[in-house]
């Protein structure tokens, strides 16, 4: 970290003979050569790893070329990749009219014929879904082995395997195929898709409506086995069950989801949270796992933008000039969106405003991306739906710690795993 020019005068500065050094003893399976503080790594791991919890997670897609695959408008998107393929358009008109980089594999791409069946939603940054043309041959990394999982109906946690810089904040869920910079856009921290559900048809019209045919838990058989010994709670295939007499995928779905939104959880374990996925810890009793889950539920609901509670907005959209988004600011409890200060959304509380998901601060990143553009009522509707759900989010990942205090605190509140520390 730093700037060269800085590493430089700090060496011609220092000798070795007055140099302090550390000893340190990397260890498997990272081998740091710096000095970390892993403190609670017999306490951490005593989680369950995510290999314990999860048969498949895979990066998101990766277009190649977002301004030429990725749009807000579907119809503007369909139109533009059929000129792009129209075989009576040359390689290298359609490279200049659309900005196509040389070493973009238009070649390859043109092989492949339209088919407006793959124009589709998809989850592209933190509540800012958009369209995109999911096609192999014209995407770079399109990753359908995971993303086929989402074509049908499914939910997925994205969460980054290693950060650039701490805070641990990387996590987030989607209901369709989705962008690998869902959650962070330094290549560090793109996200893995991790699906509910895995379907075992490989239909090759990915497209096509579809019932929910035949699917199984991502969750491992161990991990569920282990979790429904802990709550004396029978297993289901499918659902959440009634967290009375049974138990089902959706429910560790939604206690893992509300664990990670713990910040005590996210401050306590930072150093580990830093290099690798979270660890999940097994529930100490069947009170702290309802509790846990239902919350976390709620987050999902907010995060999908499908709660209720997004239709009782908190801001108010106010200015008599042009919506268009010329410059995004912040100032007495209102986002601005022009220069002098007259439009924006006023009653944005301060902590809504600075809240990150992942590399994004949502309030600002959603506005900045639209810059030039003029906002609708739909647009503004849904920003209005933002502030809140991100308001929401804030209060109930405060209520998540008061909740695991109650039962403990950690790592008390948590049963022991049966698997040997690592």
């Amino acid at each position: 970290m730093g700037c060269r020019e800085s590493k430089y005068a700090t060496l011609s500065s220092l000798s070795i003979e007055f140099t302090t050094f550390s000893n340190i003893q990397p260890e498997a399976p990272f081998f740091f050569f710096a000095p970390k503080d892993f403190g609670l790594k017999v306490e951490y791991n005593r989680f369950l790893g995510w290999d314990d919890l999860f048969h498949e997670f895979k990066l998101g897609f990766m277009s190649g070329n977002d301004q030429l695959l990725i749009d807000t408008d579907a119809g503007v998107l369909r139109r533009r990749i059929q000129r792009v393929l129209d075989p009576s358009i040359s390689e290298k008109k359609a490279a200049v009219e659309f900005s196509i980089q040389e070493n973009y594999p238009i070649g390859r791409m043109r092989r492949a014929r339209f088919d407006k069946r793959k124009v589709i939603k998809c989850g592209y940054r933190p509540f800012d879904e958009r369209f995109t043309y999911y096609d192999d041959h014209v995407m770079e990394r399109a990753l359908y082995s995971i993303n086929r999982h989402l074509m049908r109906e499914n939910l997925a946690i994205c969460v980054s395997r290693q950060l650039s810089r701490l805070p641990y904040r990387h996590v987030f869920v989607t209901n369709k195929v989705t962008e690998m910079s869902l959650v962070s856009n330094k290549t560090k921290e793109a996200n893995r898709v991790v699906p509910l559900y895995l379907y075992r048809s490989e239909d090759a019209a990915i497209l096509e409506s579809v019932t929910n045919e035949e699917r199984q838990p991502n969750i491992k058989r161990e991990a569920m086995t282990l979790v429904g010994g802990i709550l004396g709670l029978r297993w289901l295939e499918d659902g959440q069950g009634d967290l009375a007499s049974s138990i089902g995928p959706e429910s560790i779905f939604f206690y893992t989801y509300g664990v990670l939104h713990s910040p005590i959880f996210r401050k306590r374990y930072a150093p580990f949270l830093e290099i690798d996925f979270p660890r999940v810890p097994l529930p100490g009793s069947l009170d702290l796992f309802r509790a846990l889950a239902n919350l976390g539920g709620e987050l999902v609901a907010l995060h999908l933008m499908e709660s209720p509670k997004l239709d009782k907005h908190i801001t108010a959209f106010q200015g008599d000039r042009s919506r268009e988004v010329e410059k995004v600011s912040y100032s007495k409890e209102t986002v601005w969106i022009d220069k002098i200060l007259k439009t924006g959304f006023k009653g944005v509380p301060e902590e809504v405003w600075n809240f990150h998901i992942g590399g994004y601060q949502v309030c600002q990143k959603w506005l900045k991306d639209r810059k030039g553009r003029t906002l609708s009522e739909e647009d503004i509707t849904h920003y209005h739906r933002i502030v809140v759900a991100l308001k929401e989010t804030i209060r109930l990942m405060a209520e998540i710690d008061v909740v695991i205090e109650k039962h403990g605190g950690w790592p008390d509140a948590f049963a022991t795993s049966v698997k040997k520390d690592s």
